[in-house]
């Protein structure tokens, strides 16, 4: 029985791993688009390079 434990607390471990990174992905949705500008500026990518990179998030 202590195997069947074991491996509900393993899946449960990978549970939070996922959900865990979900969330850190969910976090740097939307932090592009105000710093457009300002890479444009910085880097001198044309709009189009700016959309492509915007495109890629």
């Amino acid at each position: 029985m202590s195997t069947l434990t074991l491996d509900n607390d393993h899946e449960l471990r990978a549970a939070r791993y996922v959900i865990a990174a979900g969330v850190v992905a969910a976090l740097h949705v939307g932090k592009l688009p105000p710093a457009l500008p300002v890479l444009r500026d910085v880097l001198g990518i044309t709009l189009l390079q700016a959309g492509f990179l915007l495109s890629l998030v």
